[in-house]
């Protein structure tokens, strides 16, 4: 994967720079190609932050494979329906290698992992699953 990153840096950095982090942000919502495919959610605001860049690059690469007549925004609604669907999930709890509970769903058109420690999400990541 570096290598393809690299081929394409100047065109992820150009990307990158023109999604900031916001103040006390936990988390992003991503669309491509006019639907949102993936949540990332961290609790911490600065485990988030230098998560940013990383994730907002990855998203990028992916979008650079969709066709330019794609749409280009997604609707409010269709964000409120994603993270209903996800909240909707009830994934099992099993516990982690480490500290915490591992959480892993999938269920219609989502799929996802996280981690739970004393009762709290710190980390989630929920996609849409293509052709579902």
């Amino acid at each position: 994967m570096h290598g393809v990153f690299e081929e394409r840096r100047w065109e992820l950095d150009d990307i990158a720079e023109r999604v900031p982090m916001h103040c006390s942000q936990v988390g992003m919502l991503a669309a491509i190609g006019g639907r949102f495919v993936v949540l990332d959610y961290v609790s911490d605001v600065e485990a988030f932050a230098a998560l940013q860049p990383r994730l907002v690059q990855g998203y990028a690469l992916d979008a650079l494979e969709v066709s330019p007549e794609a749409p280009l925004a997604p609707r409010l609604n269709d964000a409120r329906d994603f993270l209903a669907l996800m909240l909707s999930a009830r994934p099992p709890r099993v516990p982690a290698r480490g500290l915490g509970e591992h959480l892993s769903f999938g269920f219609g058109a989502l799929a996802g992992t996280g981690l739970a420690h004393q009762g709290e999400v710190v980390a989630l990541t929920a996609f849409a699953q293509p052709g579902v």
